[in-house]
Order: structure tokens, then C-alpha cells, then sequence
């Protein structure tokens, strides 16, 4: 592990703040691996079904809870969140540094080309990495669930 460490001596000390986000960061990150290991995969291995059949009834149940929960997405562009979506990101990024700022100006131009779409229609395209990431793993789609470490998978 040493030769994985950082060298820290270099880095300015953080700000408190920076701390504190930090800590809800892994908190937060601690408590969604935790629902996935004790719940969800749990629930998911007594269904007994297939990978491909798990990654689709994932997908639907998502879909299910989104629509359910914020029918105010259907009216909600993301020009009207555009504004706290860019304080966020100068938060984010520092634009003095060439390549935070051409980073942010990623986020910007997506951004501008997705002002009248809505959010909940934003967020079916987000899945985009799921299906990528489905095309590719098609083959092993009949595989059993039981064959997956989750432990490897979740860290």
C-alpha cells in the first residue's frame, strides 16, 4: 500500500469545508454500497433470474420510481435549473486553470444544447452508459447472478 499513497507534503492543507464535503462524500457513498449489498443484490439473488433479466428489471424499477416520485420533471427544462447548475459548477471548477476551465465549458455546451429538454427526459439519456455498458456484457447475459463477487464489483 505505501507505494499507493500520496505524497500529502505537497498539497496545500484543506479548508474545512473541504472536509466536511469530504466526509458527507463518503458517507454518502458508504450508504448507497450498503444498500446494494445488504438489500438490493440480496432481493435480487432470491428472484433467481438471469443477469440480462436483473440488469432490465433494474432499469424498470428505476423508471418506476423516478416518474413516480417527481411527476414535476415532465415541466422541468434544464434552462430552469440552468442557473444553480452553473453555480455548481463554478464551485466545481477553478476557470483561471486552462484545464478546469475547458472541463466546465464541457458541461456548459451540453448544457446549452439541452435547455428545452426536460429533466425526466434527460435522465433516460443518462442511462446512455448503462446500455453501453449492456452491448458489451450482452454475451454473458444468461449467466447466473450467483456467479458475480459483488465484493469485487462494489469494492
Amino acid at each position: 500500500m505505501v507505494g499507493h499513497q500520496k505524497n500529502m507534503s505537497n498539497h496545500a492543507p484543506k479548508t474545512k469545508p473541504q472536509l466536511i464535503d469530504e466526509a458527507k462524500r463518503r458517507e454518502d457513498a458508504e450508504r448507497r454500497r450498503k444498500v446494494i449489498k445488504d438489500i438490493v443484490f440480496p432481493c435480487l439473488l432470491e428472484m433467481k433470474q438471469p443477469v440480462g433479466w436483473v440488469k432490465v428489471f433494474l432499469q424498470a424499477f428505476q423508471a418506476l420510481v423516478s416518474g413516480t416520485f417527481d411527476e414535476r420533471a415532465k415541466i422541468t427544462t434544464i434552462n430552469d435549473i440552468y442557473p444553480r447548475m452553473h453555480e455548481k459548477l463554478s464551485e466545481l471548477f477553478t476557470v483561471s486553470k486552462d484545464d478546469q476551465r475547458e472541463e466546465m465549458n464541457r458541461y456548459i455546451k451540453l448544457m446549452d444544447a439541452l435547455k428545452e429538454v426536460s429533466v425526466q427526459d434527460f435522465s433516460y439519456a443518462s442511462e446512455l452508459p448503462r446500455y453501453i455498458d449492456g452491448y458489451f456484457t450482452s454475451l454473458n447475459d444468461k449467466e447466473s447472478l450467483e456467479k458475480i463477487d459483488i465484493l469485487k464489483i462494489m469494492g
